[in-house]
């Protein structure tokens, strides 16, 4: 299994730890032309991440 499965798979676990360590979310809508467009940043911090794997899961911790 790779990491972007497995994150995938646990994406609701996932999204609550890392909006923990500083997750900042950007949105913006617009309408040009009859066509609406939509645009989405997710901006981590300047964190490192320590990355684990074992054979079902994968543990991730921010390194301070």
């Amino acid at each position: 299994m790779t990491l972007k499965e497995i994150l995938l798979d646990n994406f609701d676990l996932f999204f609550s730890y890392i909006s923990q360590v500083g997750l900042q979310v950007g949105h913006s809508e617009k309408n040009v032309n009859s066509k609406n467009i939509s645009h989405t940043v997710l901006q981590l911090p300047s964190t490192c991440f320590k990355v684990e794997f074992n054979d079902s899961f994968v543990t991730i911790t921010a390194i301070k």
